[in-house]
């Protein structure tokens, strides 16, 4: 796995058999999109009790998006194009001032794509910025015209 993978899973409070496990999850796509891959995102989110629950990794190439579903517990893995299809973004914040995140923001963002397909990441505390990235390279700049 990338080195600055594994630092953003460390950062965001992944332990060893979490990245054990992200490993296996990288290997698989890579081992289909090899250096292609240029970015990761967790979707998490903080329960009730504070504790953060950790539930789908996503990798990114230029055209792709690859989703493990569950990855902690199954190997659930897709794929798909996201070259300029993407039809509609919705972003639901709180605990954000402009682009200075706390331990108490939280970002929920969807998107679809023709054919009833929607994604959701979440984010919590310091996830936020590296999933603002995400949207910024990824699902901004891949609205498909006319939308």
């Amino acid at each position: 796995m990338k080195p600055e993978f594994e630092t953003y899973l460390k950062k965001i409070g992944f332990t060893t058999p979490f990245l054990e496990k992200a490993e296996r999850v990288y290997s698989f796509y890579f081992d289909i999109y090899g250096e292609q891959i240029e970015d990761i995102f967790v979707s998490e989110y903080v329960d009730d009790d504070g504790k953060r629950i950790f539930e789908n990794l996503w990798f990114f190439t230029s055209y792709a998006v690859m989703e493990a579903k569950n990855f902690l517990f199954e190997d659930n893995f897709d794929a798909m194009c996201h070259s300029n299809i993407i039809v509609l973004w919705r972003i639901k914040n709180t605990n954000i001032e402009g682009n200075v995140f706390n331990s108490e923001s939280r970002i929920y963002l969807t998107f679809s794509v023709p054919e009833d397909f929607h994604a959701d990441y979440k984010a919590s505390g310091n996830n936020c910025k590296h999933l603002m990235h995400i949207f910024h390279k990824y699902i901004k700049t891949n609205m498909r015209a006319g939308s």
